[in-house]
């Protein structure tokens, strides 16, 4: 046998012993920031071979993003099937005491889907396994009630304490995050403080404030402000003089200028002939 018919057998094996692989959506987006630098052909190769993917795969994906598009076949075909599916699974695996095989899950999901293009794939079941946790659901019922072995105990506890660690991240996460939204939202200063703060006075000359504190200024305001207190503006009586009403305002007028003060008998006379008409 030659050398190239048994590097064609080796081919050939490694062909068939590959196996269905889906990447998860943090190894796309590892794949991605690797091609955002290079993306040349031997970049893809690599990558290929280390994520065991079709280099045809990584050029779509870069191309078009790593985001599935809606539609495509991955709708949910019956959904009250799937739950019903699921609430079987975890109850036969409880009455066997161990994990059903993939042949039981295919042959009562073909039941259950009641569709003649339906086929429950390999892929569909993977699908179905990880999207409803059925495979921690199992453990944990048989590990309950005691029939996990060794090492299977051992493995379960390290997903419990890996998954227990990893809600309690994200629960002091959310609870930092709110505790710093609340204390944005705590009023720094009140608000005449950020009124005094915003407030915009117009600028004038030092020299001037500081002739404002002499005592020249406050002697000056005072004569100013005095002088305006004893000018007295002439008034206008808008009555008629041969009016009753005019000569009434006369007599009041001429009254309280005397009111405090001692008059003499001869000007109280004089008076009381003037309001006699």
């Amino acid at each position: 046998m030659s050398s190239q018919e048994s590097n064609q057998k080796k081919s050939k094996l490694e062909q068939s012993s590959k196996k269905y692989r889906i990447l998860t959506f943090e190894d796309k987006q590892k794949i991605m920031k690797v091609l955002q630098y290079n993306n040349t052909i031997d970049t893809l190769s690599t990558l290929s071979a280390q994520y065991k993917t079709s280099i045809k795969n990584l050029r779509r994906w870069y191309n078009e993003g790593i985001n599935r598009k809606p539609g495509c076949g991955r709708k949910k075909l019956n959904l009250e099937a799937e739950k019903k599916l699921c609430v079987w699974i975890i109850e036969q695996s409880a009455k066997q005491g161990k994990r059903i095989r993939r042949t039981q899950l295919k042959d009562q999901a073909i039941s259950l889907f009641n569709d003649k293009y339906f086929k429950a794939s390999k892929a569909w079941q993977d699908e179905f396994i990880r999207n409803y946790d059925i495979k921690y659901q199992v453990n944990e019922i048989l590990y309950k009630k005691g029939m996990l072995n060794t090492l299977q105990k051992q493995k379960f506890l390290e997903m419990q304490e890996k998954r227990n660690a990893e809600t309690n991240e994200k629960n002091t996460e959310n609870t930092s995050n709110q505790s710093n939204l609340n204390q944005s939202q705590i009023p720094t200063q009140t608000k005449s403080e950020e009124n005094n703060n915003n407030c915009q006075t117009s600028a004038f000359c030092q020299d001037d404030y500081q002739w404002f504190q002499t005592p020249q200024f406050d002697v000056k305001f005072e004569e100013s402000f005095n002088q305006q207190q004893f000018e007295v503006s002439p008034q206008i009586n808008p009555l008629n003089e041969d009016s009753w009403d005019y000569k009434i305002n006369q007599e009041e007028s001429q009254a309280s200028e005397f009111v405090g003060f001692n008059c003499s008998k001869k000007t109280k006379k004089q008076q009381k002939k003037k309001r006699s008409y």
